[in-house]
């Protein structure tokens, strides 16, 4: 079953008329995952949401306001995208961000804030973050102008792959009304369409954007051809889970006194969940008919998050993950195509074939640690960490000391999990290698013991990365240089 990262709460900011006492407005802002900054803009003014600084092309895309439940009230939630494209060819490593928020006529001055980030921009590749932010008037009813959004003057700072310092500025002006995403029926060439119980309409298979929170990976959903959604892609979970406010809002709550299914989390306890009925659930053009998904508060501090996109939708496709390009294909199961040649003038590619074995809807893999263990590790692209059991680590005398680094991270049912850390010196799945990995040990799958860790993103975001369980195969590609 998948972890995640504990996410931060809501942050508070308090903004002053000049010469007032009282305070007039609180804007709370949703760091979503690791990261979600402020938004700005300001009634009458142009949006400014594209330009260039320095090796980064930058946009803001997928602007919209959805309702979404901030606890336990509603509210309208402003959301968008922000896109990094690298474009001289050299990889780009952000690790400071730097950001004044403000509202001129209201607050001119602004609030500055600093973060510490690991955001990693590949040559010639994308990368896309998830931002957002509401209004909280408290009890009062907001002014008109709260309406308008805020201005983001950002400063991204990091290192390219030759170890030379980057800066990018941005200056971002939202729009004042984005679009509101509507829940209605989808457009009649796709309701018309006859779908199996797994199909893919028409024979389009394009890669969709997806958007990076750490190494989570969260793609769009339409649900019962109406409801938009946001899902983290997770080759660890069997189900497909929506959270209770997802079901609520697709009319399809779970009865007090539903059956309740059983799942295993990180840490070895069980989970009890309902299962609903969804008529549909589409990706892309990638679609499932008639799938039953299980009821789970798996995202209690992150609203925008709507569900898990599992096993039980995944296990009829290909699935290909382009960390690099922030893109998923899904496409019916069906044996590779052998890939073109690469291009004198593209990045040089190591592409590794990896056997994999198929437990329900679980996906298994062998590696080798500090080049002497062979383990069996599970899939899991909804963990953040790679994890391992405190048997495995044993074995490879890694059992952590007292004194060591601890992280909370959070299960799927949400709640909070302090795992240890030790440095594992390699870890190696076929002949894709990553070295001087952190890891974390802890207890996961008590009755399956042959199951030794957990591959997460930490290893796999570093490759594009396929999956065909029709074949029996997984394929890890990795840029190895970088040519002008």
């Amino acid at each position: 079953m998948s972890i995640r990262e504990a996410v931060p709460t809501w942050y508070r900011i308090t903004c002053h008329h000049p010469g007032r006492r009282h305070r007039v407005l609180a804007a709370a802002l949703r760091l979503v995952g690791v990261l979600v900054v402020l938004g700005t803009t300001m009634m009458g003014c142009t949006a400014y949401l594209k330009g260039m600084s320095g090796p980064v092309a930058w946009q803001a895309t997928d602007l919209r306001i959805i309702e979404r439940s901030v606890s336990g009230s509603d509210r309208d939630i402003y959301a968008f995208a922000l896109v990094l494209e690298e474009t001289q060819g050299s990889a780009i490593t952000f690790t400071n961000l730097e950001y004044t928020v403000s509202q001129p006529g209201i607050n001119p001055t602004g609030v500055s804030y600093h973060a510490s980030i690991l955001w990693k921009l590949r040559s010639r590749g994308e990368l896309r973050q998830p931002f957002s932010f509401y209004w909280d008037c408290g009890e009062r009813q907001c002014p008109n102008w709260v309406a308008t959004a805020l201005w983001y003057n950002i400063i991204l700072t990091g290192t390219n792959t030759q170890g030379q310092p980057i800066q990018v500025a941005i200056d971002l002006k939202l729009p004042q009304n984005p679009p509101k995403l509507q829940r209605e029926p989808a457009p009649a060439t796709l309701a018309a369409l006859p779908l199996s119980p797994a199909s893919v309409p028409g024979s389009d298979s394009r890669p969709v954007p997806f958007q990076t929170v750490g190494n989570h990976v969260l793609v769009s959903a339409l649900l019962n051809q109406k409801e938009h959604a946001t899902l983290l892609v997770d080759t660890g979970a069997s189900h497909t889970f929506l959270t209770p406010d997802t079901a609520k809002r697709l009319g399809v709550s779970p009865a007090a006194d539903a059956p309740k299914h059983t799942t295993t989390v990180v840490s070895g306890r069980q989970v009890a969940f309902p299962l609903v009925l969804l008529s549909n659930i589409a990706v892309g053009q990638a679609m499932r008919e008639n799938l039953q998904v299980g009821v789970l508060a798996s995202f209690p501090n992150a609203p925008l998050v709507d569900g898990i996109l599992g096993g039980s939708f995944l296990k009829d496709f290909t699935m290909t993950l382009d960390y690099a390009t922030s893109r998923l294909r899904l496409v019916l199961k069906e044996p590779l195509p052998t890939p073109p040649p690469p291009s004198s003038l593209a990045l040089a590619t190591r592409r590794s074939a990896v056997p994999i074995q198929l437990a329900g809807n679980h996906v298994l893999v062998r590696a080798v640690l500090n080049h002497m263990e062979h383990v069996t590790l599970l899939l899991d692209t909804g963990s953040m960490y790679t994890l391992l059991t405190p048997a495995t680590a044993q074995r490879l005398g890694l059992s952590p000391p007292a004194d060591a680094p601890m992280r909370t991270l959070r299960v799927a049912d949400g709640q909070p999990h302090e795992v240890p850390f030790v440095q594992l010196s390699a870890i190696a799945v076929g002949e894709a290698m990553r070295e001087n990995l952190p890891v974390g040990i802890s207890v996961l799958f008590p009755r399956a013991p042959s199951v030794d860790g957990l591959l997460g993103g930490d290893f796999l975001e570093q490759f594009k990365m396929t999956l065909d369980r029709g074949a029996r195969q997984m394929w890890l590609e990795s840029p190895q240089t970088e040519r002008p």
